[in-house]
């Protein structure tokens, strides 16, 4: 969409033009202007009129509009290129790359189960369904991420701790709520940090749950138990259910007992 469609489609640039046309109307009814004043008149209004689009691109605007439109047609088809945008512009590259590394695995799962299963089998339905469940957990993992940076993007936490310091010495009723309310937002800040680390880790553990399944999928062999797949899967299972019961409840729930059979020490629950 060209930038002056995108800005035309915006509210307040019509309530810009009603002002300014509004404005030179009653100027001129007032004034009832010669031919050089009525020039000059004409000139601001036609100024006033090109410093809106100008001042909207300086700050920002006009990129910020045709992002969302850009989401919007998007998010009707396909969720992930805008959470893709999204986990690009932030400043861990770590969500960005876990995003592509949890759709390569889920698909490597596909793969595989094609490969060794029939898709009519009811074993190669429950695989396939866990591996998308745990995928799809990830990927609103990610996009949980992606709120919390935002959720902190305005909080200098360098310059806090800075202003922190300066203050350490100060005395006086002032300073001290000063230094309270600093604090304050420095733990707002660590606390999303500190969550943020949780969801990335509990991505790393979904992952290597997938990754056990498509190994364990391709060590079986054909017409054979496959009870390593089996371990694996239900590994899978496990994981999905946790994630769907965060996924209904629109909170994370602190536990310690997802995904012990991977070999960690009692990980937390995907979606924390």
């Amino acid at each position: 969409m060209a930038w002056w469609r995108t800005l035309a489609s915006y509210p307040p640039t019509w309530l810009a033009v009603a002002v300014t046309g509004a404005a030179t109307a009653g100027l001129w009814w007032w004034f009832s202007p010669g031919a050089a004043t009525a020039l000059a008149l004409m000139g601001c209004a036609a100024v006033a009129l090109l410093a809106w689009p100008a001042a909207a691109g300086a700050t920002g605007t006009v990129r910020r509009l045709r992002r969302r439109a850009a989401d919007r047609r998007d998010a009707g088809a396909d969720p992930i290129p805008p959470l893709r945008r999204e986990l690009s512009r932030l400043p861990d590259p770590r969500p960005a790359q876990q995003l592509t590394a949890v759709l390569d695995k889920g698909e490597n799962v596909v793969d595989v189960l094609g490969r060794r299963l029939d898709a009519g089998e009811m074993t190669y339905a429950r695989y396939l369904t866990a591996g998308r469940q745990v995928v799809a957990a990830v990927v609103h993992n990610l996009s949980e991420v992606s709120l919390a940076y935002e959720s902190i993007r305005t909080i200098d936490a360098p310059g806090v701790e800075r202003r922190l310091a300066d203050l350490r010495p100060a005395t006086g009723r002032a300073a001290e709520r000063e230094r309270h309310t600093l604090a304050a937002r420095l733990d707002l800040w660590r606390a999303q940090r500190e969550r943020i680390d949780d969801l990335l880790a509990d991505n790393e553990a979904a992952m290597t749950a997938l990754a056990a399944t498509a190994t364990a999928i391709s060590r079986t062999p054909m017409g054979t138990p496959a009870a390593d797949a089996d371990t694996a899967t239900a590994e899978l299972e496990s994981l999905a259910e946790r994630a769907s019961r965060y996924a209904a409840d629109g909170r994370a729930a602190r536990s310690d007992e997802v995904a012990g059979s991977l070999g960690g020490a009692e990980p937390r629950a995907l979606g924390q």
